[in-house]
């Protein structure tokens, strides 16, 4: 067991926690459709409690039907969801963990279609408010809302929650009504701080006089909302004081509100624990009285213990985290930091599937929001001899998943390493993450014997030749080469310049603005070259997750990089030069550059496929082979195929 500081308990009013790390609120849209708790959500809690995490905290939870934000919302609005929320607490109270509720109401990001009641506003600010489905609290709306709040404080003790978490963060009820960008009412609940902080007192004091003196009540808000006239630290550290003197027995600082959510939830790009030295600020305000909890970008033993150990908060928050790998506070308590599956800060399967009204899931652990569908630990009911054809990311989870199952799996991948095209995607900037799912895959497989041939060109001969009971093919794509491109001195791909296989010239034009293209964009650019992007359509980057987006396209305005968007090739020559269309049929020759990249797409590597059909061979086809596509769905595919061995 290590001496981390990581692992010394903390307590919070008469709980004990016995590590520092928590489990954030993050909306998962696991709940039932009337906000019960379903079983999805309760194995989906459980895992992380298993994985030894020192609280878990369940997502916002509406106090009252109107204050549902989300398609599928969890609620304590209604003594019937008791009985769904006490099987939640005993499934982690099982596995000695503790487990906090986040009560929440949206204000003015309710959910009308689902809650079936008006958004309910502090104040209407054209712009900011919306007009339709949508009426200002009047004295008896705000008198009935702090019941609200104590009637689901109720229910939460009930349930056997070890605590309740009030939610005055990120732009919902209680942070509108603290903020004088979202505050501008002109009785007693605006103006002034003071006025602006007598709703949150209100709502604190009335829950403390239903739960009583010693259970633990915490809050979390948001430092700042990086909106002009929002919220900044100056008032988040009045707040600190206001709330630690009126009794809050823990803080969980955040930031960010609905209009600057990539700040809530932001992109690798952004430095490891970045909200740290805020958080420092906070720790300062309320001294030792209580403690300091912070969230963002918290993936990793080094940047948790350095804010513990610095004193900067006392625990440390790790949501994506813990999507990622479930058992990081074992696996980290042990020793066991090999054995991690990192955090890639992609926003892919979290944040990216809940904006799509998704069920949260993860890139890198597809498991992730499936854990009864998936059961670790669970043997097939026959051992199989398995190929995997492939080791970019959809062979690697098939082969991975595959053993675990107890099947006997040989890996075969043409490269000299395993990682297929997680080599090349690594090293645009802020994407060396990638490595570390290559580095823990390796450690994996080599503990769970998979027999690892790199190297190896596979035929149906030597699948055959061998007896495999099924292949899982993964072969993976290769990009597309227009025709138009096959001229071209100098041309290449964005594989070949990414992976140095060439040394580009200092004026690069980059056919194809997607990801890819752009990623290339900015590695180049960051390398000081002369960079052009020729894309047909009317915006680059539309495929890459929009929080990354919204900073990579910064940097690539920094870099100079020229975008030529909207614009179709219609003719190339042997010389370099390239004749364009743009969207009015405007066209003109760009003049040759020292290096041509070709970005626009891939196409599926069926040939072994054909050959296994030919020759009656079972398999089954995943990944890229299948069609292109992103991570998540390479590993989800992965997973499912080798599962269902």
């Amino acid at each position: 067991m290590t001496s981390s500081v990581l692992f010394t308990p903390v307590g919070i009013n008469r709980m004990t926690l016995k590590n520092r790390i928590v489990m954030p609120a993050m909306a998962s849209y696991h709940a039932a459709v009337n906000g019960e708790a379903t079983e999805k959500l309760i194995r989906y809690h459980e895992e992380r409690a298993k994985g030894g995490v020192g609280m878990n905290i369940v997502e916002a939870t509406y106090v009252a039907r109107s204050g549902n934000s989300f398609d599928l919302g969890l609620g304590i609005s209604d003594d019937f969801m008791i009985k769904g929320l006490s099987k939640l607490t005993d499934a982690v109270h099982r596995h000695d963990g503790k487990i906090a509720i986040q009560l929440q109401h949206g204000g003015r990001f309710g959910n009308p279609p689902t809650s079936g009641c008006p958004r309910l506003l502090v104040s209407m600010i054209p712009g900011l408010a919306p007009t339709e489905n949508a009426r200002v609290m009047d004295a008896d709306d705000i008198e009935g809302m702090v019941e609200a709040y104590v009637q689901a404080a109720r229910r939460a003790v009930e349930a056997g929650f070890d605590a309740v978490e009030i939610h005055g963060a990120h732009g919902y009820l209680i942070n509108q009504f603290m903020s004088p960008l979202t505050n501008l009412r002109e009785d007693a609940y605006g103006g002034s701080f003071e006025n602006r902080m007598r709703f949150p007192l209100e709502v604190l004091r009335a829950v403390r006089k239903q739960v009583g003196p010693d259970f633990p009540i915490l809050f979390r808000y948001s430092m700042e909302e990086f909106m002009p006239g929002g919220i900044d630290m100056e008032q988040a550290v009045r707040i600190a004081k206001v709330m630690a003197d009126n009794g809050v027995d823990m803080l969980n600082v955040s930031i960010g509100i609905g209009e600057s959510v990539e700040y809530i939830i932001p992109p690798a790009s952004v430095p490891d624990g970045w909200n740290a030295d805020r958080a420092a600020a906070i720790k300062r305000a309320v001294g030792s009285r209580i403690p300091v909890a912070v969230v963002g970008r918290i993936c990793n033993r080094k940047a948790a213990e350095n804010i513990i150990a610095s004193g900067k908060a006392d625990l440390v928050a790790m949501g994506r985290a813990l999507l990622a790998d479930p058992f990081l506070p074992a696996k980290l308590a042990e020793g066991r930091d090999d054995e991690i599956l990192t955090c890639i800060g992609c926003n892919e399967g979290c944040t990216g599937h809940t904006g799509k009204l998704l069920d949260i899931t993860c890139a890198i652990n597809p498991r992730a929001g499936y854990e009864g569908k998936y059961p670790l630990g669970v043997k097939a009911d026959k051992a199989l001899k398995v190929a995997v054809v492939g080791a970019g990311p959809a062979g690697l989870q098939a082969a991975l998943t595959a053993a675990q199952r107890g099947h006997s799996v040989t890996l075969f991948e043409r490269g000299e390493d395993i990682g297929g095209l997680l080599h090349p995607a690594s090293r645009p900037p802020f994407k060396d993450s990638l490595m570390e799912l290559v580095r823990y895959f390796r450690h994996e497989l080599d503990a769970l014997g998979v027999n690892i041939r790199c190297g190896v060109t596979v035929t149906g001969q030597l699948l055959q030749a061998q007896a495999f009971d099924m292949t899982l093919l993964a072969t993976g794509s290769r990009p597309v080469i227009p025709r138009f491109a096959a001229e071209l001195p100098n041309m290449t791909t964005a594989e070949h310049i990414l992976l140095e296989a060439i040394k580009p010239g200092h004026r690069v034009l980059i056919i194809g603005g997607g990801m890819i293209g752009c990623e290339l964009a900015d590695f180049l650019g960051e390398r000081g070259h002369a960079v052009t992007i020729l894309e047909m359509r009317p915006e680059v980057a539309q495929d890459m997750e929009w929080r990354a987006r919204h900073t990579l396209m910064p940097r690539l305005e920094r870099y100079g990089v020229t975008l030529l968007t909207g614009m179709e090739v219609m003719e190339t020559a042997n010389t370099g030069r390239i004749r364009i269309r743009d969207a009015y049929g405007v066209e003109e020759w760009l003049e040759p550059f020292d290096t041509t990249a070709i970005s626009v797409g891939y196409r599926p590597e069926k040939m072994l496929a054909r050959e296994l059909e030919h020759m009656r061979l079972p398999y089954k086809a995943i990944g890229d082979c299948v069609a292109p596509g992103k991570i998540l769905d390479a590993m989800h595919q992965g997973l499912a195929a080798a599962y269902a061995l």
